[in-house]
């Protein structure tokens, strides 16, 4: 929710905060790079949000959910952080997912969250309307039982040149 470069203060991203919660009660979604690194008073963030009534959820890539994290945030319940996999998932033609160093880490991170009660709930970023790629980890999602599944739509398709296979975001969501 950042209007520069520069990340939020505590008081902005309240500030932030109070406005949605006047507007609806939405979930906020918290993300950024290294967000529970950059921002050590997030959880006095969360309790705000949760006292204004709304969903607060945080996402992180598998790297920031370590043990210590995880205790730290687990009394915000099951559903607060969605894993970032867009990095973690790659196909390889003979084996379906590649096991690339990210993946491993990907699959500790989930089976951590499984150990400590959270749910699973996934999210990548499309960066082109490319329904192979979607299709893989959705497939990964659905194997590893995730209870939820969250697309970041990234690309712009009125460049002037529409691949033979390209969709509109439209008849690519359609198509999902």
């Amino acid at each position: 929710a950042a209007r520069h470069s520069e990340p939020l203060n505590t008081s902005e991203c309240m500030l932030v905060i109070d406005s949605i919660a006047r507007t609806a009660k939405p979930i906020v979604v918290l993300t950024g790079e290294r967000i529970l690194e950059r921002y050590p008073r997030l959880p006095e963030i969360l309790d705000y949000g949760r006292a204004l009534g709304l969903k607060m959820i945080i996402e992180v890539t598998p790297t920031e959910l370590t043990d210590e994290v995880l205790a730290k945030y687990a009394h915000f319940g099951e559903r607060i952080f969605r894993v970032k996999i867009s990095e973690s998932i790659r196909e390889n033609p003979d084996i379906r997912i590649e096991a690339s160093p990210f993946f491993a880490e990907l699959e500790d991170c989930l089976d951590r969250l499984d150990k400590s009660g959270y749910e699973t709930h996934l999210v990548f970023t499309a960066t082109g309307p490319d329904i192979r790629t979607l299709a893989l980890i959705h497939d990964y999602a659905v194997r590893r039982s995730a209870r939820g599944l969250y697309c970041h739509l990234r690309f712009d398709m009125g460049n002037g040149k529409k691949p033979r296979d390209a969709y509109s975001v439209d008849e690519f969501i359609e198509r999902f």
